[in-house]
């Protein structure tokens, strides 16, 4: 019994140790000419104990297997790269700290961005960057200039680009083997941005910010300060309880009278820019920026850059709504978690923002206005004599006479759904099934039933094409069927079971990749509205797709096994 139950404690503490393993800093384009024979990639151990590496692996971009007797130690870094004696030259300093360094097999890392992928020697992925060269990512000089991108903190999520700065270091702009120049401690606090009012219509005056308290404890605000987006520094104490709400504002009496629900008790200051402004006011960038909160240590509680065009919700941009958190718990630096509020006043500050939903792995995952791409052409200009889709959407509507055939192309960010079941089932998941659900409406005399296909496309071509609003010929041929069913003309709900290949399933759901669908007409004349963004009749059906997952055998038998030990204990002990 003692040998099982050690057992036991020697699997939670052997991976537990390896989600202290991240990949800490990447060069992938250094400041030399010619050749680049300073990448590297770092890796960190922010645990307690050494942890052993023998026969880990990269095979996606740079291949390398690690030797049986490498390790890492506690608080110790582990440098890979493509040219170890060059590496040694440029970095003798900061490399003489680590742990080894080590070269790699092949590959290299592309200036473009790839999948970083370190897996153990039974293949479970210990660490994964998708790292880019463009925003949220921290953009780098073409022209072999560096410097490396650093994690700010090894706490913090390293597969999202908004928390990845550039190297600050002086020539060779970078820091193998010692902690990075842009280190931040993160505080413990959970206080995060909740809710946005960054371009009110009429006057800028009406501007503030809702902080909501995500922790399990009250938080005095005393001396907390935004670092970026504005200035304010709260000078006298309030404590925000836990589920609670604090609001900064331009102006208090611009804004707490415009909302009747408001608790005035609730809106705690008035802020001033961080040097921005386009008129006699000073404020939130109406064309985005960075909101950056730290405590009375000047530790980093949150950051936001939001921004006011795709994927972003172009409904927050004048156009009378806030930006709101759709859950709390969602990461609030990616765009998917946001939507413009549809309160009738336009936003909700002090109070659960309009757009809160129930907590993501109880229920669908929507994505809805910017988050559906449309591709519109001219309705003469069908092509072949068949007739195009429709989406209802004001983006799309001239007036309420005019409409355009359009094919319609769904894009969903798995990201947040790899989070949640990840926390769910210790990653140790898979999906058992991919329903899109629809809403059809029946708002228009001329749209007519028939056959629609569902097509999956594996990759981001269409995206790298930036493809809103062209000629749906200029999108990617790379196309699988995975589903139909028939346009009714009517008012009915659609639910399309999505036959996706393993595979496909694995690369681009459960990694938490971009996912998208084309929606085509199969038949001519055929013309169809989806319930979307812009419809006031309808404004609650939205297109959605639902994940469904299931945890992994070894998972399953996993838990079983523990159960089985405790119950073994409990007998042990009753006896």
């Amino acid at each position: 019994m003692k040998k099982l139950f050690l057992i036991s404690l020697i699997i939670f503490i052997v991976s537990n140790s390896f989600a202290d393993i991240v990949i800490n800093e990447i060069m992938y384009n250094p400041p030399e000419s010619g050749t680049d024979t300073n990448e590297y990639i770092e890796i960190y151990n922010s645990g307690a104990i050494s942890v052993s590496m023998s026969n880990w692996y990269f095979d996606e971009g740079v291949v390398f297997t690690f030797p049986t007797d490498a390790a890492i130690s506690p608080n110790g870094y582990v440098v890979i790269a493509v040219k170890t004696n060059i590496l040694w030259q440029t970095y003798p300093v900061s490399l003489a700290n680590a742990d080894e360094v080590y070269e790699w097999h092949s590959g290299g890392l592309n200036n473009t961005g790839e999948d970083i992928d370190l897996r153990d020697s039974e293949s479970n992925q210990i660490d994964y960057v998708n790292y880019k060269n463009t925003s949220p990512w921290p953009s780098i000089p073409s022209a072999s200039a560096g410097p490396s991108i650093e994690l700010i903190n090894p706490l913090l999520e390293n597969n999202n680009g908004y928390n990845w700065l550039k190297s600050t270091n002086d020539y060779p702009s970078g820091t193998p083997g010692i902690q990075n120049t842009v280190y931040a401690p993160v505080s413990p606090a959970k206080i995060i941005v909740n809710e946005i009012m960054y371009h009110p219509p009429g006057s800028q005056e009406s501007e503030y910010i809702e902080l909501y308290n995500a922790g399990t404890s009250s938080v005095d605000l005393l001396g907390y300060y935004f670092s970026d987006g504005i200035d304010y520094t709260q000078l006298t104490s309030h404590v925000i309880a836990t589920g609670d709400y604090a609001v900064i504002c331009m102006y208090t009496n611009a804004v707490i009278p415009y909302y009747p629900t408001a608790i005035a008790s609730k809106f705690i200051g008035e802020f001033t820019s961080n040097g921005w402004a386009t008129n006699s006011f000073n404020g939130l960038s109406n064309n985005g920026e960075m909101i950056e909160l730290r405590d009375n240590l000047g530790q980093l509680v949150n950051a936001v850059e939001y921004d006011d065009s795709y994927p972003w919700p172009s409904k927050a941009d004048g156009h009378g709504s806030s930006l709101e958190l759709r859950d709390p718990i969602l990461d609030n630096n990616k765009a998917v978690s946001w939507l413009a509020s549809d309160n009738e006043d336009g936003g909700t500050p002090s109070y659960q923002n309009s757009r809160y939903e129930d907590p993501p792995e109880e229920k669908d995952f929507e994505f809805v206005d910017e988050d559906t791409y449309v591709s519109a052409y001219d309705p003469d200009k069908s092509h072949d004599g068949r007739t195009l889709l429709n989406i209802e959407s004001e983006d799309l509507m001239a007036s309420p006479t005019t409409s355009y055939y359009a094919n319609t192309w769904l894009k969903f960010d798995m990201y947040s759904v790899k989070t949640n079941f990840d926390a769910l089932y210790g990653s140790e998941w898979q999906v058992d099934g991919l329903e899109l659900l629809l809403q059809e409406s029946a708002n228009y005399s001329w749209i007519s039933p028939g056959a629609i296909g569902v097509n999956f496309t594996p990759d981001n071509s269409w995206d790298d094409n930036n493809l809103v609003y062209t000629n749906e010929f200029l999108y990617t041929n790379n196309l699988f069927s995975v589903g139909a069913f028939t346009c009714e003309a009517v008012f009915v709900s659609h639910t399309i079971n999505l036959d996706i290949s393993p595979t496909q399933m694995t690369e681009n759901v459960e990694q938490g990749g971009l996912v998208s669908f084309r929606l085509t007409a199969l038949t001519t004349n055929t013309a169809m509205i989806i319930i979307g963004k812009g419809n006031g009749t309808y404004p609650d059906l939205k297109a959605r797709l639902r994940v469904i997952p299931i945890p992994e055998p070894f998972y399953l038998l996993f838990i079983i096994y523990q159960l089985l030990i405790i119950n073994l204990f409990r007998f042990r002990f009753s006896n």
